[in-house]
């Protein structure tokens, strides 16, 4: 799992995309394989709202059998029902 994340100036709204690979991608500083990606963009104007969301990622990603249903997900929209990340 890979959770970049940032906080962009003038950005209207928070944008989560998810990436999904099922042989996974090799980072150069990591061990194994990343096979799901989150990448969170928030307005820097508001932090609360940033850290907000990194937590309900967190806390989502926590459950293994979650993680492994996202995986198993063939269609993108469904993955970003699954996927509720609170404003």
């Amino acid at each position: 799992m890979a959770l970049p994340h940032a906080r962009i100036a003038g950005l209207p709204q928070s944008r989560v995309v998810l990436g999904v690979s099922r042989a996974g991608v090799r980072l150069p500083r990591g061990t194994h394989p990343v096979r799901l990606f989150v990448l969170l963009l928030s307005p820097e104007e508001h932090p609360e709202q940033h850290l907000r969301a990194l937590a309900g990622i967190a806390q989502v990603i926590a459950d293994p059998g979650a993680t492994a249903e996202l995986l198993e997900r063939h269609a993108p929209a469904h993955s970003l029902d699954w996927l509720r990340v609170p404003d």
